[in-house]
C-alpha cells in the first residue's frame, strides 16, 4: 500500500470496552485494536481511529474516560481521530432497542 501512495489506514475503533464491543457485536476485542495499531505504524503507516461516543452500553462518564485514555495510553495515542455520534437509524436493531426502552441516545447538550 505504501508503494501506492498510501500513507495513512483508518480504524473503525468505535470504543476501547470490550463488553460494548459484545454488546454490538463489532467481532474483535480492545487487544486487536492495539495490535493493529501497532502493526501498522510498525510498517509506517498514520493511524486514524473512528470514535462513537453514545455506544448502547456506555455512558457519558465512559466516554469521556475512555477518550482521554485514547491519548494518554501509548498503546493507542492515533494521529488522528473521527468522531461519529451515535444515532438510532431507523430499520436498525439500535432503532428497536430504542423503541424498547432499551437504548437511550445522548441528548445534544450531553453529546457536545
Amino acid at each position: 500500500m505504501l508503494e501506492f501512495g498510501t500513507t495513512r489506514v483508518e480504524l473503525g475503533v468505535q470504543t476501547l470496552d470490550d463488553e460494548i464491543y459484545r454488546l454490538v457485536r463489532r467481532g474483535h476485542k480492545v487487544e486487536d485494536v492495539v495490535k493493529a495499531t501497532a502493526l501498522l505504524r510498525e510498517h509506517g503507516f498514520k493511524v486514524y481511529y473512528h470514535w462513537m461516543p453514545g455506544l448502547p452500553g456506555s455512558t457519558p462518564e465512559e466516554d469521556l474516560e475512555l477518550s482521554r485514555k485514547l491519548f494518554a495510553d501509548d498503546s493507542f495515542r492515533p494521529d488522528g481521530l473521527k468522531l461519529y455520534p451515535t444515532m438510532v437509524v431507523e430499520g436498525t436493531e439500535l432503532e428497536k432497542w430504542y423503541q424498547e426502552g432499551r437504548y437511550q441516545p445522548y441528548d445534544f447538550d450531553t453529546m457536545v
